[in-house]
């Protein structure tokens, strides 16, 4: 039986420099040294055959539109590189340039068709905007015609949003169709 670890994080460093160490060791309380072969080498200490990749919160944090759909296509393109460059090894799930519906359904298309990703990974919520906020939800409905896989990832909150806790706990959950290819 392989083992294949569906919530693997990865950090790139373009990513840390797009959006800030500080912004990224909000949540994790650092940032941490990360690279492909760091990875690896946690996998093979582990036993795990393979992992399907997503970047790491905040996700694509980016206030203006087209720098997040840049940074979403330059994150998706890595995540292929590393399925390339260690084939059996990773797949990844697509980020997304939330809550922009319009151009996250153009990654849609171009992540899955271009790039054969394994699905969509999803925050709880893109710059305090929910999964039940109605662009969200024309976004999954407009979403779902490619069938894709998804991954739903908790973001941290804010102190004020802690009523939200509950969402996120049923939210956590991950599926996944097939391994990495």
């Amino acid at each position: 039986m392989r083992l294949i670890d569906t919530h693997h994080h990865i950090l790139p460093p373009f990513y840390v420099q797009a959006l800030g160490a500080d912004a990224i060791a909000a949540g994790l309380g650092g940032v941490p040294a990360w690279s492909p072969e760091t990875s690896l080498a946690a996998m093979d200490r582990y036993g795990i055959d393979a992992a399907v990749a997503s970047i790491s919160n905040p996700g694509i944090a980016v206030n203006d539109r087209k720098k997040a759909a840049a940074l979403a296509r330059q994150c998706n393109d890595f995540a292929k590189e590393m399925s390339v460059q260690h084939p059996g090894r990773f797949d990844a799930f697509a980020v997304l340039p939330m809550p922009d519906v319009d151009a996250s359904l153009a990654e849609i298309k171009r992540a899955l068709d271009d790039l054969r990703l394994a699905g969509i990974g999803l925050l709880t919520n893109y710059l305090g905007a929910y999964l039940g906020d109605p662009n969200s939800n024309l976004f999954l409905r407009s979403s779902t015609a490619a069938k894709p896989s998804y991954s739903y990832i908790p973001r941290w909150l804010p102190p004020h949003h802690f009523a939200h806790c509950f969402l996120l706990r049923l939210l956590n959950f991950r599926t996944i169709r097939h391994g990495p290819s």
